[in-house]
Protein backbone atom coordinates (compact mmCIF):
# COMPACT_ATOMS: atom_id res chain seq x y z
CA UNK A 1 0.00 0.00 0.00
CA UNK A 2 1.04 3.34 -0.94
CA UNK A 3 1.56 6.12 1.61
CA UNK A 4 2.16 9.51 1.09
CA UNK A 5 4.64 11.61 3.55
CA UNK A 6 2.69 14.12 5.63
CA UNK A 7 4.04 16.91 3.90
CA UNK A 8 2.79 15.97 0.70
CA UNK A 9 -0.94 14.97 2.59
CA UNK A 10 -0.33 18.66 3.84
CA UNK A 11 0.32 19.85 0.01
CA UNK A 12 -2.75 17.84 -1.15
CA UNK A 13 -4.79 19.66 1.44
CA UNK A 14 -4.02 22.55 0.74
CA UNK A 15 -4.79 22.78 -2.90
CA UNK A 16 -8.25 21.30 -2.50
CA UNK A 17 -7.03 17.03 -3.24
CA UNK A 18 -5.39 18.04 -6.19
CA UNK A 19 -1.35 17.55 -6.94
CA UNK A 20 1.42 17.33 -9.83
CA UNK A 21 3.80 14.82 -11.08
CA UNK A 22 6.32 17.57 -10.59
CA UNK A 23 5.05 18.34 -6.95
CA UNK A 24 5.38 14.68 -5.86
CA UNK A 25 8.63 14.15 -6.99
CA UNK A 26 10.16 17.50 -5.60
CA UNK A 27 8.72 15.94 -1.93
CA UNK A 28 10.53 12.88 -1.94
CA UNK A 29 8.06 10.66 -3.64
CA UNK A 30 9.30 7.46 -6.24
CA UNK A 31 8.12 7.29 -9.85
CA UNK A 32 6.94 3.66 -8.35
CA UNK A 33 5.15 5.14 -5.70
CA UNK A 34 3.18 7.02 -7.69
CA UNK A 35 2.69 4.74 -10.57
CA UNK A 36 1.32 1.99 -7.23
CA UNK A 37 -0.31 5.19 -6.43
CA UNK A 38 -2.43 5.20 -10.18
CA UNK A 39 -2.60 1.64 -9.85
CA UNK A 40 -4.60 1.46 -7.00
CA UNK A 41 -7.03 4.54 -7.71
CA UNK A 42 -5.54 7.15 -5.28
CA UNK A 43 -3.88 9.09 -7.77
CA UNK A 44 -6.31 9.79 -10.52
CA UNK A 45 -5.05 11.94 -14.19
CA UNK A 46 -6.58 15.08 -14.70
CA UNK A 47 -6.35 17.00 -17.77
CA UNK A 48 -4.89 14.29 -20.23
CA UNK A 49 -1.09 14.37 -20.15
CA UNK A 50 -0.49 17.63 -17.99
CA UNK A 51 0.45 15.72 -15.05
CA UNK A 52 -1.83 16.47 -12.41
CA UNK A 53 -3.75 13.87 -10.21
CA UNK A 54 -7.07 14.02 -8.12
CA UNK A 55 -6.48 12.45 -4.69
CA UNK A 56 -10.37 11.67 -4.28
CA UNK A 57 -13.25 9.68 -6.19
CA UNK A 58 -14.44 10.86 -9.36
CA UNK A 59 -17.67 13.21 -8.11
CA UNK A 60 -16.21 13.94 -4.62
CA UNK A 61 -13.92 17.14 -6.01
CA UNK A 62 -13.69 18.95 -2.78
CA UNK A 63 -14.51 23.56 -3.35
CA UNK A 64 -11.92 24.48 -5.61
CA UNK A 65 -10.86 21.36 -7.37
CA UNK A 66 -11.05 22.01 -10.42
CA UNK A 67 -9.69 25.92 -10.41
CA UNK A 68 -6.70 24.33 -8.33
CA UNK A 69 -6.21 21.55 -11.03
CA UNK A 70 -6.90 23.90 -14.14
CA UNK A 71 -4.45 26.14 -12.71
CA UNK A 72 -1.85 23.83 -11.90
CA UNK A 73 -2.19 22.19 -15.59
CA UNK A 74 -1.34 25.75 -17.07
CA UNK A 75 1.30 26.85 -15.07
CA UNK A 76 2.65 29.39 -12.25
CA UNK A 77 1.70 32.19 -13.98
CA UNK A 78 -2.07 32.30 -14.80
CA UNK A 79 -4.60 33.99 -12.82
CA UNK A 80 -8.48 33.21 -12.80
CA UNK A 81 -10.23 35.69 -15.09
CA UNK A 82 -13.09 36.96 -17.32
CA UNK A 83 -16.18 35.40 -16.28
CA UNK A 84 -14.77 32.90 -13.65
CA UNK A 85 -12.94 35.78 -11.96
CA UNK A 86 -16.25 37.29 -12.27
CA UNK A 87 -18.10 34.64 -10.60
CA UNK A 88 -15.62 34.43 -7.92
CA UNK A 89 -15.88 38.12 -7.04
CA UNK A 90 -19.49 37.35 -7.13
CA UNK A 91 -20.65 39.66 -10.15
CA UNK A 92 -22.38 37.05 -11.47
CA UNK A 93 -24.05 33.80 -10.70
CA UNK A 94 -21.38 31.50 -11.70
CA UNK A 95 -18.99 30.83 -14.40
CA UNK A 96 -19.22 29.57 -18.12
CA UNK A 97 -20.47 26.30 -18.49
CA UNK A 98 -18.58 23.39 -18.38
CA UNK A 99 -15.03 26.05 -18.47
CA UNK A 100 -12.56 27.68 -16.63
CA UNK A 101 -11.31 31.12 -17.92
CA UNK A 102 -7.69 32.14 -17.22
CA UNK A 103 -5.27 35.21 -18.30
CA UNK A 104 -1.78 34.66 -18.87
CA UNK A 105 0.99 36.76 -20.58
CA UNK A 106 2.37 33.51 -22.41
CA UNK A 107 1.29 31.97 -25.64
CA UNK A 108 -0.46 28.56 -24.12
CA UNK A 109 -2.42 25.48 -25.86
CA UNK A 110 -4.75 24.76 -22.70
CA UNK A 111 -6.36 21.31 -22.32
CA UNK A 112 -10.15 20.71 -22.54
CA UNK A 113 -12.52 22.82 -20.50
CA UNK A 114 -9.57 25.50 -20.03
CA UNK A 115 -9.39 28.75 -22.26
CA UNK A 116 -6.64 30.80 -21.60
CA UNK A 117 -6.36 34.48 -22.64
CA UNK A 118 -3.08 36.07 -23.28
CA UNK A 119 -3.02 39.20 -21.78
CA UNK A 120 -0.57 41.63 -20.54
CA UNK A 121 -1.84 42.13 -17.38
CA UNK A 122 -0.67 45.13 -15.24
CA UNK A 123 0.95 44.58 -11.58
CA UNK A 124 -2.04 46.32 -10.33
CA UNK A 125 -4.38 44.18 -11.91
CA UNK A 126 -3.81 40.98 -10.17
CA UNK A 127 -4.21 40.39 -6.77
CA UNK A 128 -4.39 37.18 -4.32
CA UNK A 129 -8.09 35.65 -3.50
CA UNK A 130 -8.48 32.56 -1.39
CA UNK A 131 -4.89 30.96 -2.40
CA UNK A 132 -5.57 32.21 -5.74
CA UNK A 133 -4.28 34.97 -8.08
CA UNK A 134 -7.41 36.85 -10.01
CA UNK A 135 -7.41 39.48 -11.94
CA UNK A 136 -9.48 42.69 -9.88
CA UNK A 137 -12.56 43.73 -10.01
CA UNK A 138 -11.93 46.71 -11.68
CA UNK A 139 -10.15 44.32 -14.49
CA UNK A 140 -12.88 41.64 -14.56
CA UNK A 141 -15.46 43.68 -15.24
CA UNK A 142 -13.48 45.10 -18.26
CA UNK A 143 -12.88 42.18 -19.74
CA UNK A 144 -16.42 40.36 -19.51
CA UNK A 145 -17.40 43.82 -21.44
CA UNK A 146 -15.92 42.75 -24.07
CA UNK A 147 -18.94 40.42 -24.90
CA UNK A 148 -21.40 40.76 -22.37
CA UNK A 149 -24.98 41.67 -23.12
CA UNK A 150 -25.80 45.27 -21.92
CA UNK A 151 -28.02 44.47 -19.07
CA UNK A 152 -25.81 41.53 -17.69
CA UNK A 153 -22.78 44.34 -17.83
CA UNK A 154 -24.91 46.26 -15.87
CA UNK A 155 -26.05 43.91 -13.50
CA UNK A 156 -22.36 42.64 -12.71
CA UNK A 157 -21.64 46.70 -12.30
CA UNK A 158 -24.39 46.90 -9.40
CA UNK A 159 -23.03 43.72 -7.83
CA UNK A 160 -19.41 45.31 -8.51
CA UNK A 161 -20.48 48.35 -6.17
CA UNK A 162 -22.79 46.32 -3.73
CA UNK A 163 -20.24 43.89 -2.85
CA UNK A 164 -16.58 45.82 -3.13
CA UNK A 165 -17.55 49.24 -3.02
CA UNK A 166 -16.42 49.72 -6.76
CA UNK A 167 -16.31 53.26 -7.13
CA UNK A 168 -16.91 55.29 -10.54
CA UNK A 169 -13.36 56.54 -10.58
CA UNK A 170 -11.93 52.78 -10.13
CA UNK A 171 -13.04 52.17 -13.32
CA UNK A 172 -12.36 55.62 -15.31
CA UNK A 173 -8.63 54.96 -14.33
CA UNK A 174 -8.96 51.53 -15.63
CA UNK A 175 -10.42 52.40 -19.26
CA UNK A 176 -7.82 52.89 -22.14
CA UNK A 177 -7.16 52.81 -25.48
CA UNK A 178 -6.90 49.89 -27.37
CA UNK A 179 -8.79 47.40 -24.99
CA UNK A 180 -12.15 45.83 -26.72
CA UNK A 181 -14.06 46.71 -23.62
CA UNK A 182 -13.51 50.12 -22.66
CA UNK A 183 -16.18 51.41 -25.26
CA UNK A 184 -18.81 49.15 -23.76
CA UNK A 185 -18.00 49.79 -19.89
CA UNK A 186 -17.60 53.22 -20.34
CA UNK A 187 -21.06 53.31 -21.95
CA UNK A 188 -22.41 50.84 -18.72
CA UNK A 189 -21.17 53.18 -16.26
CA UNK A 190 -22.75 56.31 -17.95
CA UNK A 191 -25.91 54.55 -18.66
CA UNK A 192 -25.93 53.50 -14.52
CA UNK A 193 -24.54 56.39 -13.00
CA UNK A 194 -24.59 59.83 -15.17
CA UNK A 195 -22.37 62.48 -13.18
CA UNK A 196 -21.28 59.96 -10.74
CA UNK A 197 -24.75 60.71 -8.48
CA UNK A 198 -27.89 58.70 -9.78
CA UNK A 199 -29.14 55.66 -7.80
CA UNK A 200 -28.29 52.25 -9.66
CA UNK A 201 -31.12 50.15 -9.67
CA UNK A 202 -31.09 47.34 -7.38
CA UNK A 203 -29.68 43.54 -8.83
CA UNK A 204 -31.90 40.43 -9.01
CA UNK A 205 -30.14 39.37 -5.62
CA UNK A 206 -32.13 42.15 -4.34
CA UNK A 207 -29.21 45.04 -3.52
CA UNK A 208 -29.62 48.14 -4.65
CA UNK A 209 -26.44 51.12 -4.33
CA UNK A 210 -25.97 54.93 -5.11
CA UNK A 211 -22.85 56.45 -6.04
CA UNK A 212 -23.04 59.99 -4.76
CA UNK A 213 -21.03 63.04 -6.18
CA UNK A 214 -18.08 62.15 -3.86
CA UNK A 215 -17.79 58.67 -4.64
CA UNK A 216 -19.57 57.59 -1.19
CA UNK A 217 -22.01 55.13 -1.10
CA UNK A 218 -25.47 54.63 0.64
CA UNK A 219 -27.62 50.99 0.40
CA UNK A 220 -31.06 51.74 -0.07
CA UNK A 221 -34.33 48.67 -0.26
CA UNK A 222 -35.30 47.52 -3.70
Amino acid sequence: MVTFPLHIRELVLAQSGVVTAAQLRAGGVALADVRRARRAGLLRPLHGGTGVYATFPEGLAPPDAALRAAVLACGPDVVLSHQTAAARWQLVAHGPPGLIELASRRELTPPEGIRIHRSRLRAAEVVPLDGFAITTVERTLLDIAIRFAPAALDRALREAEFHHGTRPEDLAALLRRGHRGSARLRAAIERHVPGWGRCAAGSSGGSAACWSATGSRSHGAT
